[in-house]
C-alpha cells in the first residue's frame, strides 16, 4: 500500500509540473567549525526556495543559473551556450531588482546592474535560495534588504572525521562541444578551531555546437562560432571558531575569463570577432558573535575589483578596431545587531555604508563614482501561531560624475511580513507580505555616451503576496511539503530607451509602467521503499501576465512585456536504489515577444528541455569515487531563449570524482 501512495503522488507530481521545497540535510560526521541549521522552508512567512547540497548533488547544475531554473516565478535570459551572458528576473521585475548574495555579502555591478549568474559556479556551495522580499528577521546586512527578491548562496562548511586533518575532491568533468573543466578542492584542519578550504578550478568550451537556421522557405544547419570560453577560478575560505560564541569567515576570491561573442546567428552576417575578457578580484571578512543569550552582532568588510575589456577588431573607425577597458571597485563596510527581547519580541538593526567607482581608458568618459548609506530596523513578533514582520529601509545615495556632484537621493522602503497557522496542526500555513522597494539607475543608465540620462529617477516597485504552505512527514517515511502564492506586482518610473530624434539616436527616460499579476504552485514529495530506494518528485509552475501600462494610447498598451512567458515550469524526479541515482529533469517555457507590441513577427515560440543524470559513488581503497553521466536537452530541442542567440542541441557530460 505504501508503494502504491508513493507512486501515486509522483504521478500526480509529474502531471502538474509543481514544485515545493522539502529541505532535510543528510547525516554529518564531526564538524569543527559551526554550521548553520537550514529548517524546512515551508514553514516560514517569508516566501522562500532552497536547494541544499543534496539536491544540488541530484541536480548536477554546473553554473548558478542551471540551478534558479527550477525556482518557481523565475525567468532566466540566456544567450546560448556556458559563456553566454545569464541573468535573472523574478517576478518580471528585471534583472537589475534581483541581489546576488554570496556567503553573507551581495555582489555587485554597477555598471549595467545585472550579475551574470553563468559566471557563478556552484563547485563547493552548499546551498542556493530563492526569496522574495525580505527574509524572516536575522543578524543581516542592511544591503540585503535593499532588493526586490535575493539569490543567497552559502559556500559548504568543511567536514572532518575524528584526528582527520585533510581532506578533499579531485575532478574532471568533460564532454560535447570541447568541454573540459577539472575541479579541485582541499579542505584543512588548521587547529581544533580553525579550517581553510580551497576551491579551484578551470574551464573550457569551444561553444562550437550546432543548430538549425530558420529563414523563411530556407532553412540550414550550422555551427555556432566565436562562442568558446576559458575561465579559471579560485576561491579561498577560512573558518575561525575564536570562542563557543563567536566566529570568524574569511574569504578571498579570484575570477579570470576570456570568451568569444557570437552575436546574432541571422543569414548572410555568421561572421562574429568581438571578445570579451573579465578580471574579478576581492576579499572579505566577517565577524559574528553572540554577546549572551539575548544580544548577537555581525561585522562585514570587503573590497571588490572588477575588469572588463570589450575588443571589437573589426569595427569600423579611425583605429579599425574598438577597444574598451572598464574597471569597477568597490569598498564596503557593515554593521548588525539582534536582540531578543523575549519569548516573543525581537529587533534589528544594520548600517552599510560602501562606495562604487567605475573608470574607463576614453578619456571622455564620466568616470562616475557613487556613495551609499543604508540603515534598516526591523521587529518581529511571533506567539503561538502568529508572527509579524515589520522593517524600514533608510538609503541615502549621492553620485559624483568626474568632478560634478549630484544631490542626494533619498529614500524610505517599508516592507511587512505576515504568518498564520490558523489550526492546530502546523501542517498548514498562511502568509502575506507587502514591500516598497526601488533601483537606481545603473552607470550606465546614466552616463553612458550617447544614451545616458542623468536627470533618471530610480525605478520603484512594489510587491504584494499572499500564499499558503503545506508540509507532513508521515511515519511510514512519506514526506510532501508544498505552496501556493498569489501576488501582484507594480513598476512606476521604470527606465526603458526610447529614440529622441531619429532610430539611430537614443536616450533613457523614466517612462514604463508595468503591472504583473501571478501564481506560483510548487509541490515536492519524497518517500523510502525498504531500505535502500527512495523516491523524489517536486515541480512547480509559475503564471505570470505582466502587462505595459504605460500609455492607453499606445499599441504596447496591456501587451506582455518581452521576453516574459505567461506560462513557466519545471519538474524533477529520481530514485535512489543501492547507491546509484538516477534523476529526470524538464525545463518548460511558454511563447514569448521579442519587443512590447504582441504581434506575430515579435513571436518567439515556447520550449521544453529534457535531462537525465545517473551517479554512483564506488570504494576503491578507502577512497570514494563517483562517476557521473548526464544527457542535456535529450529531445534535441532546437530553441532559442532570445531571439536569434540559438541553444545547445543534445550534448553529454561526464565527470569523474575522486574524495580522499
Amino acid at each position: 500500500m505504501q508503494e502504491i501512495t508513493c507512486i501515486g503522488i509522483l504521478a500526480i507530481c509529474f502531471t502538474t509540473s509543481a514544485i515545493a521545497q522539502y529541505d532535510t540535510l543528510p547525516s554529518l560526521k564531526e564538524v569543527i567549525i559551526t554550521g548553520k541549521q537550514h529548517p524546512v522552508t515551508v514553514y516560514k512567512a517569508a516566501v522562500v526556495q532552497t536547494f541544499n547540497a543534496s539536491d544540488l548533488e541530484e541536480l548536477n547544475v554546473l553554473q548558478a543559473s542551471d540551478a534558479v531554473r527550477h525556482f518557481a516565478g523565475v525567468t532566466v535570459r540566456d544567450y546560448g551556450g556556458i559563456g553566454g551572458l545569464k541573468t535573472v528576473s523574478v517576478r518580471s521585475l528585471g534583472a537589475n531588482h534581483t541581489g546576488v548574495i554570496y556567503d553573507g555579502l551581495a555582489l555587485s555591478e554597477n555598471q549595467s546592474g545585472q550579475i551574470d549568474l553563468g559566471r557563478i559556479s556552484m563547485e563547493g556551495v552548499g546551498l542556493i535560495s530563492l526569496i522574495n522580499a525580505n527574509e524572516e528577521l536575522r543578524l543581516n546586512t542592511a544591503r540585503a534588504m535593499a532588493y526586490g527578491s535575493l539569490i543567497i548562496l552559502e559556500t559548504a562548511h568543511p567536514v572532518f572525521a575524528d584526528k582527520e586533518k585533510v581532506n578533499g575532491k579531485l575532478g574532471i568533468k568533460a564532454g560535447s562541444f570541447g568541454f573540459f573543466n577539472p575541479v579541485v578542492q582541499i579542505n584543512g584542519r588548521m587547529t581544533e578551531k580553525s579550517a581553510i578550504t580551497l576551491n579551484t578550478e578551470y574551464l573550457y568550451s569551444n561553444g562550437a555546437y550546432p543548430f538549425t537556421l530558420n529563414n523563411g522557405l530556407s532553412t540550414t544547419r550550422e555551427k555556432r562560432s566565436n562562442s568558446d570560453v576559458k575561465v579559471s577560478r579560485m576561491e579561498v575560505n577560512n573558518f575561525i571558531q575564536a570562542s563557543a560564541n563567536s566566529e570568524y569567515h574569511i574569504k578571498l576570491y579570484g575570477y579570470l575569463s576570456e570568451r568569444g561573442l557570437p552575436g546574432a546567428a541571422i543569414f548572410y552576417n555568421p561572421f562574429s570577432s568581438q571578445r570579451l575578457a573579465d578580471r574579478n578580484l576581492s576579499g572579505q571578512v566577517a565577524y559574528r558573535s553572540r554577546l549572551n543569550t539575548r544580544y548577537s552582532v555581525l561585522f562585514n568588510a570587503r573590497y571588490n575589483y572588477a575588469y572588463l575589456r570589450y575588443l571589437d577588431p573589426d569595427y569600423l573607425n579611425s583605429a579599425g578596431k574598438q577597444d574598451d577597458a572598464y574597471r569597477q571597485h568597490e569598498f564596503y563596510g557593515s554593521a548588525a545587531a539582534l536582540a531578543k527581547l523575549n519569548e516573543t519580541w525581537q529587533l534589528s538593526a544594520s548600517a552599510d555604508v560602501f562606495s562604487n567607482s567605475l573608470s574607463a581608458d576614453d578619456p571622455s568618459f564620466a568616470h562616475p563614482a557613487r556613495y551609499t548609506m543604508l540603515t534598516a530596523i526591523s521587529a518581529r513578533y511571533g506567539h503561538k501561531r502568529l508572527s509579524v514582520q515589520a522593517s524600514l529601509l533608510s538609503s541615502t545615495i549621492q553620485d559624483r560624475k568626474s568632478q560634478e556632484v549630484k544631490e542626494n537621493k533619498r529614500r524610505l522602503s517599508p516592507s511587512v511580513i505576515l504568518g498564520y497557522q490558523p489550526f492546530k496542526s502546523p501542517a498548514f500555513r498562511l502568509r502575506l507580505f507587502y514591500k516598497d522597494i526601488f533601483r537606481m539607475p545603473t552607470f550606465n543608465d546614466l552616463y553612458f555616451t550617447g544614451t545616458g540620462n542623468p536627470n533618471l529617477r530610480p525605478e520603484k516597485a512594489g510587491q504584494v503576496n499572499a500564499g499558503i504552505t503545506y508540509s507532513k512527514t508521515g511515519k511510514n517515511g512519506l514526506s510532501i511539503s508544498g505552496s501556493a502564492d498569489a501576488y501582484r506586482n507594480s513598476v512606476t518610473d521604470k527606465i526603458v530607451a526610447v529614440p529622441t530624434k531619429n532610430l539611430f539616436i537614443w536616450t533613457m527616460l523614466n517612462i514604463g509602467k508595468v503591472r504583473i499579476t501571478g501564481l506560483d504552485l510548487t509541490l515536492k514529495t519524497a518517500c523510502r521503499l525498504g531500505q535502500t530506494t527512495t523516491l523524489t518528485a517536486e515541480g512547480n509552475w509559475t503564471f505570470q501576465k505582466s502587462e505595459d501600462i504605460t500609455d492607453r494610447e499606445s499599441r504596447t498598451y496591456h501587451n506582455q512585456i518581452p521576453y516574459t512567458p505567461k506560462n513557466s515550469g519545471s519538474f524533477s524526479g529520481g530514485i535512489k536504489v543501492s547507491g546509484w541515482i538516477f534523476n529526470y529533469n524538464l525545463l518548460i517555457s511558454g511563447s514569448r515577444y521579442t519587443l512590447g507590441q504582441n504581434i506575430r513577427p515579435n513571436w518567439v515560440p515556447g520550449f521544453h528541455e529534457h535531462g537525465l543524470n545517473a551517479s554512483k559513488k564506488f570504494q576503491v581503497k578507502k577512497r570514494s569515487l563517483k562517476l557521473v553521466a548526464e544527457a542535456l536537452n535529450l529531445s534535441d530541442n532546437q530553441y532559442e531563449v532570445i531571439r536569434n542567440f540559438p541553444m545547445p542541441g543534445r550534448s553529454f557530460r561526464f565527470t569523474s570524482l575522486i574524495e580522499f
